[in-house]
């Protein structure tokens, strides 16, 4: 119990800090979803900051996606000490040119309670979204380097990020949230059992032996006591009246 209950709290940090991550991957792509909705007609210089600002955006989120808490990156499956996600660059611009995710497609489980194993992390399946996700934000970023940019190319990849990637962060969020509820309940029923298991180890292992010994004769002199009356109560009949 004792181990689950170390188990339960650090799934619970993993958890906990995976569903902050993904809500700040969520205000990235909404940010850079604004541009497909706000562009236009855009003069060459609006057009190159709109440029330099999603493509820090995309820096951001890959930094995120590639979150690593306690020695532990978050999104990898149970490929745990290695970057999940791997990133290709334009090798005279630098800028990110693609992401391939190289983490596990197998999950990594704890036990949270004696009969319970769970993955506080996104699943395997998740990470392969998320993967989407970041190839959606790529082709739109790119969308505005065409020279000059297709106003319906952006919006329909607009679309993209705006509602798919949108459902993408908001299903692993709600999963995460569901494996957070679990761990939390698991984490109080635990600790339930551990407080009685302390008290019954209290009463049987931690005793005073002074208080013990007193205990012990008080009950052989009642013992006693009573075996005397008894036998004097068996003894008694008709004819000692």
């Amino acid at each position: 119990i004792s181990q689950c209950l170390r188990n339960s709290a650090y799934a619970r940090s993993l958890t906990d800090i995976s569903a902050q991550t993904i809500e700040k991957m969520m205000e990235v792509n909404t940010d850079i979803g604004a541009y497909s909705v706000q562009y236009s007609s855009l003069n060459h210089d609006a057009l190159v900051g709109i440029r330099s600002t999603i493509d820090g955006l995309l820096e951001q989120m890959v930094d995120l996606i590639n979150t690593k808490q306690m020695d532990t990156y978050l999104f990898g499956g149970n490929k745990l000490t290695e970057k999940p996600f791997a990133v290709t660059r334009d090798p005279d611009t630098q800028r990110i040119e693609s992401v391939q995710y190289v983490g596990s497609t197998s999950n990594n489980t704890y036990a949270i309670s004696p009969s319970v194993e769970l993955n506080s992390l996104t699943d395997a399946a998740e990470n392969q979204r998320m993967k989407t996700a970041l190839d959606n934000l790529i082709a739109l970023r790119n969308a505005f380097y065409e020279d000059p940019p297709n106003l319906s190319d952006i919006q329909t990849l607009g679309q993209r990020v705006n509602q798919d990637n949108q459902t993408i962060f908001a299903d692993i969020l709600g999963n995460l949230g569901a494996k957070l509820t679990r761990i939390e309940h698991a984490e109080q029923q635990n600790q339930f059992i551990n407080e009685d298991l302390e008290k019954i180890s209290t009463q049987h292992a931690d005793v005073d032996m002074a208080d013990m010994v007193v205990k012990l004769q008080q009950s052989q002199c009642a013992y006693q006591a009573a075996l005397q009356a008894g036998s004097k109560v068996l003894n008694l009949s008709l004819l000692n009246y």
